[in-house]
């Protein structure tokens, strides 16, 4: 059943007798004149009443979701720490997973590494790079030159962690001098750190497929109450 849509000076109306109740009888505009509430145009007047509810609701929000990080961080934490002290390991790792029991239900949690980089050894490792190509270009597969050039001329710091591995355990096959002083060179250019932490949550759908929880606002699809209505009534 449909309802009938509040005209702008309805929707005013009742935005200016809030902010009478919560004692505000005057908005101060861009030139920095205060004028009164009851001389404020409609659509203005329902702009800043709006735009001050949803900023509030959005900080509330952020609120919620920081206190709700923490919990999950420290509660993962907790439980990660005492399977590895009944394990005895001494080590942890700074990824791992905690799911329901029968694994249909995850929660990932994840630091990955990241990486600063000395431009002198970087550098030089181009150099081999550079040498390395002459030598055997024409005998080595497109998909370890596209390797080595994504991990020698990344921009940000942003390498994955798989592809180091997989370039350093290229060494073993590749016997190229040239190769192994480029790759060595460029392990010593590399200074570890650990960016900010964040996790996953993971569940199977009806059909078995696995979905996320969308986490991040930009990522959300918005529902409307109608959309809600519709889902709940199927």
């Amino acid at each position: 059943m449909s309802t009938k849509k509040r005209t702008i000076a309805q929707q005013a109306g009742t935005a200016r007798r809030k902010l009478k109740r919560q004692g505000i009888e005057f908005l101060t505009d861009y030139k920095g004149t205060d004028v009164p509430i009851d001389y404020v145009p409609n659509i203005d007047l329902l702009e800043h009443y709006n735009t001050m509810e949803l900023l509030e609701e959005a900080r509330s929000i952020r609120e919620q979701l920081e206190a709700f990080k923490a919990k999950v961080q420290t509660t993962g934490d907790e439980i990660y720490m005492q399977m590895l002290a009944e394990a005895g390991v001494d080590s942890p790792n700074k990824n791992f997973t905690l799911s329901t029991f029968n694994k249909d239900k995850k929660i990932i949690f994840k630091r990955p590494p990241k990486y600063t980089q000395d431009e002198k050894e970087l550098a030089i490792s181009r150099e081999f790079k550079k040498k390395w190509l002459e030598d055997e270009a024409e005998n080595v597969p497109e998909y370890i030159i596209d390797l080595v050039v994504s991990l020698l001329e990344s921009k940000d710091g942003n390498i994955d962690q798989a592809q180091i591995s997989e370039l350093n355990k290229m060494t073993q096959k590749i016997r190229n001098k040239n190769f192994r002083k480029m790759v060595d060179h460029f392990n010593k250019s590399l200074d570890a750190y650990y960016a900010k932490r964040y996790e996953q949550f993971l569940y199977k759908d009806n059909q078995g497929k696995e979905q996320s929880i969308v986490m991040n606002y930009a990522d959300a699809e918005p529902r409307h109450p109608e959309q809600q209505e519709a889902k709940e009534a199927a």
